[in-house]
């Protein structure tokens, strides 16, 4: 997997700038706290939530990658039962297929 150069400046700052926005907006709730704490409090939240965002990415990207090596159809069907509809149909018409050119 590569990553974009620009990837490791343009997200952390894009975090930064919305965190200073929501800083700016919860400063007017609580006129007590000094700008400066919120500033700092809301850009510490904004590191964590994105440090965690990034190694949820990589945990499921990983594991859905796994599933597919070993044999999986299709990882957004995991949340059901069973294989989609008409996929095994699918299956069965093209081992059928395989046989009959292999018999000819």
């Amino acid at each position: 997997m590569t990553f974009s150069r620009h990837l490791l400046w343009k997200l952390p700052l894009a975090a930064a700038l919305l965190a200073v926005l929501a800083a700016v907006a919860a400063a007017e709730l609580a006129p007590a706290v000094p700008l400066a704490t919120v500033l700092l409090s809301a850009l510490g939240g904004a590191m964590v939530l994105l440090a965690l965002l990034c190694i949820a990415v990589i945990v499921m990207g990983s594991r859905l990658q796994a599933i597919l090596r070993r044999g999986g159809s299709d990882t957004q069907w995991l949340w059901f039962g069973a294989e989609p509809p008409g996929l095994a149909r699918l299956r069965d018409r093209s081992k059928a297929r395989r046989r009959d050119g292999q018999s000819r």
